[in-house]
């Protein structure tokens, strides 16, 4: 009994370790810092009720020139634990990838779901995704909703929200 007992403690340490190391690489993977340009103000915050999960929120920038759309995500995949992690990992990623490509906020999106499906569409798991891109030069927002629940736009000017909302499955 008394060596069951230990190496069940031994697993349970293992995989406390497990979660610990895919709980820093995955809090890694957010944003370090908010940003501020041009009118735009970008701030977020995680806060993990587990270990780890498949909660997501990025901004992706413009480049150094400061020209460009600057986009942000916020995403949830289903489930907890590592496989979650891994699965938003990889989605991050792949966003982050075909944004640099250029194009329309739907044609990434989509492309990125392909890319996902492809991927870990027998894993069960699925993903809601709110992803928002702002033209500062044009002063214009676009949006794909994925499932997820609408963004909310505030504008100071006039101190009103907005519901960013649409359709869209996840």
């Amino acid at each position: 009994v008394l060596n069951a007992m230990t190496s069940e403690l031994e697993e349970k340490k293992e995989m406390s370790r497990s979660l610990d190391l895919a709980k820093e690489i995955q809090q890694n993977l957010l944003p370090k810092q908010n940003f501020s340009s041009g009118g735009l103000e970008l701030a977020g915050k995680s806060i993990y009720v587990d270990q780890t999960g498949g909660d997501y929120y990025d901004f992706i920038l413009p480049d150094q020139s400061g020209k460009g759309p600057a986009s942000i995500v916020i995403a949830d995949v289903s489930g907890h634990g590592i496989s979650s992690a891994l699965l938003m990992a990889s989605v991050r990623s792949s966003l982050r990838l075909r944004n640099k490509l250029g194009g329309s906020s739907e044609q990434i999106i989509s492309d990125v779901n392909r890319q996902i499906c492809e991927d870990f569409g027998d894993s069960g798991n699925f993903i809601s995704l709110f992803y928002l891109t702002f033209h500062p030069g044009k002063n214009r927002l676009e949006w794909v909703r994925a499932g997820h629940d609408p963004g909310i736009s505030y504008d100071r000017r006039t101190d009103q929200f907005t519901k960013l909302e649409g359709d869209g499955v996840v």
